[in-house]
């Protein structure tokens, strides 16, 4: 006779054994609810789905990756298409070297930042999440205003270190005219680099591609208007570079105070939130103490040594090339 397989409800007894006086506990089987054939209690119990999470962060994360260089190789080829000389394409990418180290060397503004926030979630302190968050934004948005001035008023040292010089005055000309204009969107990528961090620390890496796409978008379609038809070379290209820059950081404030949607994570406004509360994270205006901002401090120093080396090395192997190469009539 076929006999129903019977579920298992775990019902904890205690009895007190006689002799060595310790507890025991008993599952008693009924047969109010039938499993499925083949299967049993500790089939029915919840699974870990750590491996899938991790997927699903890391993949968007690697696709932000992808993107985020893709304004640079827009800009160089459209540049490299229609300059109408090699010093233009001389001239910016000995610009795009030093900013390259320059604003590379300061991403620890989401590799700190991230973990930051996610430890303080993990432990229910999301007050103190909120505001890690918003003193990332805050020094992001002082040290790229730092580097603007900085980059501006030490401009021609600083290119003639990279070996812009070797390249002619023309080819000097062009850095500078592309430094400029680029070195106005420090801020900006700061403000990008610390809220994809407060982003993966809210478990959202999806948000950053969409952004970051749009960002593509406006900067691809104003390198045609700039530099195709208008034919302002490097400084159009800066100038498309800068605005897409811009437009990602305010997309990206937007989404954090609560203004946008995001697209995975709890930051941002959502469809059909009427009556909960958004979190909010915005740029701290107070100075706050010590003890607060130390973590993010001590984490980012680490980080941002390891970077600097890094940086260094490949943008002395970029300036040396562009000393030992030479072209006709002085460029490099």
């Amino acid at each position: 006779v076929e006999r129903p397989t019977p579920s298992v409800t775990a019902i904890q007894s205690s009895r007190e054994n006689d002799e060595t006086g310790t507890t025991t506990t008993s599952v008693n089987i009924e047969d109010d609810v039938l499993l499925p054939e083949g299967t049993c209690a500790s089939d029915e119990l919840p699974k870990s789905n750590t491996g899938r999470k991790i997927l699903e962060l890391a993949i968007p994360a690697l696709g932000a990756l992808l993107i985020d260089p893709l304004l640079t190789l827009a800009d160089t080829a459209f540049v490299g298409k229609f300059s109408e000389s090699p010093y233009e394409l001389a001239g910016m990418g000995s610009a795009t070297a030093l900013l390259t180290f320059s604003f590379y060397i300061f991403n620890f503004l989401c590799t700190a930042t991230t973990p930051l926030v996610a430890a303080k979630r993990s432990a229910g302190r999301e007050k103190e999440a909120i505001g890690v968050g918003g003193q990332a934004l805050s020094l992001a948005f002082v040290l790229g205003a730092t580097l603007s001035v900085t980059l501006i008023a030490f401009r021609y040292p600083l290119l003639d270190l990279m070996g812009s010089s070797v390249s002619g005055e023309d080819a000097t000309g062009y850095a500078v005219d592309f430094l400029t204009i680029r070195a106005l969107a420090a801020p900006a990528v700061f403000c990008i680099s610390a809220s994809t961090g407060i982003l993966r620390g809210y478990l959202d890496t999806k948000t950053p591609i969409f952004i970051l796409f749009v960002a593509n978008v406006v900067n691809f379609l104003l390198d045609v208007a700039l530099i195709v038809f208008a034919g302002l070379g490097p400084a159009g290209a800066a100038i498309a570079t800068t605005t897409a820059e811009w437009i990602s950081a305010l997309l990206f404030l937007s989404v954090l105070a609560g203004k946008l949607p995001s697209a995975d994570g709890e930051l941002g406004r959502k469809e059909g939130s009427e009556g909960q509360k958004t979190v909010a994270i915005t740029p701290s205006l107070s100075v706050p103490p010590w003890e607060e901002v130390r973590p993010l401090v001590v984490a980012s120093s680490s980080v941002f040594l390891r970077t600097s080396i890094l940086q260094l090395f490949l943008s002395t192997s970029a300036a040396l090339a562009a000393r030992g190469v030479d072209m006709p009539g002085g460029a490099a």
